[in-house]
């Protein structure tokens, strides 16, 4: 390390972190300063309707000329971090950091960031089984065709829907947001879902799923 200046550490994230319960982010950090020994660093997650969320990482040692070292630590959210009824809690991430011969490592420099704003929401499941499958519906004139709802594995909130609306095939993405109950969609061919928890606008089903191109106002639902 420098002798003319103290040792630090910056927090490297790009911007505010959100996160749910159950699951975890990453707390990227750097310098410029490169470190001989391991750095020891405590981190803690505090805001209201939220549980203190605690722990320990390590930035790993480094050698050569002065530079940019950067290092990663992977941060895991509780299940039940959030107290009460609350459903989501904006929250603050704060660290300190010694080397492992107990030395002082600062937290930022010169204005650089010392802690991430970090969101923690509740964690509510989403059963997507009751959309998955095959589904078609044709009210005579035949627009839709193969309509497929699968899982999407990068997403446990989120559905893929696959198509033929006349002809054309195509692939879309719709998203749930389990705790306000709202959808969000990747066309605007997709204009609702229902599912539990929603009040249906469908009075065939609370599991529906609407198409609905430019060219025509058919509609297309799983039952």
């Amino acid at each position: 390390m420098s002798n003319t200046e103290n040792a630090f550490l910056i927090v490297n994230n790009s911007g505010a972190v959100t996160v749910s319960e159950t699951k975890s982010f990453n707390l990227y950090l750097r310098t410029y300063i490169p470190f001989w020994e391991d750095v020891n660093v405590s981190w803690t997650i505090t805001g209201d309707n939220l549980t203190t969320i605690s722990g320990t990482g390590v930035f790993r040692a480094s050698t050569g000329q002065k530079g940019t070292y950067r290092d990663t630590i992977k941060i895991d959210v509780p299940s039940s971090a959030l107290t009460g009824t609350a459903l989501s809690s904006d929250a603050t991430l704060t660290f300190t950091a010694t080397t492992a011969s107990g030395k002082t490592v600062d937290a930022g420099y010169n204005g650089d960031k010392d802690e991430l704003s970090v969101t923690v929401n509740k964690y509510v499941p989403l059963d997507r089984s009751v959309f998955i499958g095959l589904y078609t519906e044709d009210d005579g004139s035949g627009p839709y065709t193969n309509v497929s709802v699968t899982e999407d594995p990068d997403d446990e909130f989120s559905l893929i829907i696959a198509t033929k609306i006349w002809g054309d095939v195509g692939s879309y993405k719709v998203t749930f947001n389990t705790i306000d109950g709202t959808v969000s969609v990747s066309s605007p061919q997709f204009i609702g879902m229902d599912y539990p928890g929603q009040p249906s606008t469908d009075p065939n089903s609370d599991y529906a799923i609407w198409f609905y191109p430019a060219s025509s106002c058919n509609g297309a639902t799983n039952r």
